[in-house]
């Protein structure tokens, strides 16, 4: 049952996942951060396309190729493409500062794991860079009243990835390091001083 748990806490709180939530929740009760199309291209980029990893995984893997690192793979490479565009979007589209400092956030969180990750060979939790990055940033546009759901939101996921053996303790800290360092950086880079 525990594990079941755990599957169910990993699955709810995929980093596209988290994104929707935060986006949602963004144009329901700050809607100026959006203008025109700024919403539904934010969902395109940062959350429709780093989940196509996973019904495209699925579909190797019913043909007998594709192994559980190579889904990751994809995850990652879809990922990046994703928050690859969403940046470029923003940046030629000129999309308020706040959507901007989002955009930041998530295409330098994907660029220092691609660097912890692949080339320096150094396990970062992506998952929990995401959620740590997410979780930032709600706390940014919500307050402080958010700081307790947060850190329980956090905890949870930790222990999930714990439980299921998916990460240690220390890929954790530094998956969510990435996340904050990330958020950190964006708002210097979104909202100059």
């Amino acid at each position: 049952m525990k594990i079941k748990i755990a599957q169910l806490i990993r699955i709810l709180s995929l980093p596209a996942i988290l994104a929707l939530l935060l986006l949602v929740l963004l144009v329901n009760h700050r809607p100026f951060i959006f203008s025109g199309p700024d919403f539904s291209v934010s969902a395109v980029w940062i959350v429709v396309l780093p989940l196509l990893a996973y019904p495209l995984s699925l579909v190797g893997r019913q043909r007998g190729v594709g192994s559980r690192e190579e889904q990751r793979s994809l995850a990652f490479g879809l990922t990046l493409a994703g928050h690859t565009g969403a940046l470029l979007y923003g940046i030629v589209q000129n999309v308020s500062a706040e959507l901007r400092a989002i955009y930041w956030t998530y295409f330098l969180s994907i660029l220092l794991l691609f660097l912890f990750n692949k080339l320096l060979h150094i396990r970062a939790s992506a998952h929990s860079a995401s959620v740590a990055g997410t979780l930032v940033l709600a706390l940014r546009f919500f307050g402080a009243a958010w700081i307790l759901p947060c850190a329980v939101l956090a905890a949870v996921v930790a222990w999930a990835s714990l439980c299921l053996q998916r990460h240690s303790v220390q890929e954790l800290l530094l998956g969510a390091s990435c996340g904050v360092i990330s958020f950190a950086c964006s708002v210097l880079i979104a909202h100059p001083i």
